[in-house]
């Protein structure tokens, strides 16, 4: 049985024509920025924003997890797919601490961090 689709409100946005990027806008008043010579093709899609369901401030990223067997949180981090494991911490916050440092090492301004 196909999904029944639903009609979903986006705002307007005014596009930078000077600029080398476009606006798409998506659901919950956010917005994406592309490249202008895509934003022709992607903007022929519905996209929208998506949250994680946790709705988890340390969840952010997947740099981490609870080791059940010792009860701390063992961080790691993917470098051209292979894992790098930063160690074991007492809390969630440090883990995420251990994760930001290491990011930043590897992928310098293109890091994804937890802590901004």
């Amino acid at each position: 049985m196909p999904r029944k689709r639903i009609a979903v409100e986006r705002p307007a946005v005014a596009q930078p024509i000077s600029k080398p990027y476009r606006f798409i806008p998506l659901t919950q008043n956010k917005i994406a920025l592309v490249d202008a010579e895509d934003f022709e093709w992607l903007s022929q899609w519905n996209w929208y924003a998506a949250a994680h369901q946790s709705g988890s401030f340390y969840a952010r990223r997947s740099s981490y997890n609870l080791n059940k067997t010792t009860l701390k949180w063992a961080s790691q981090i993917y470098v051209n797919r292979k894992r790098i494991h930063l160690g074991y911490f007492l809390s969630q916050k440090d883990a995420a601490k251990a994760y930001d440092r290491a990011a930043k090492q590897h992928f310098g301004e293109f890091a994804c961090l937890n802590f901004d």
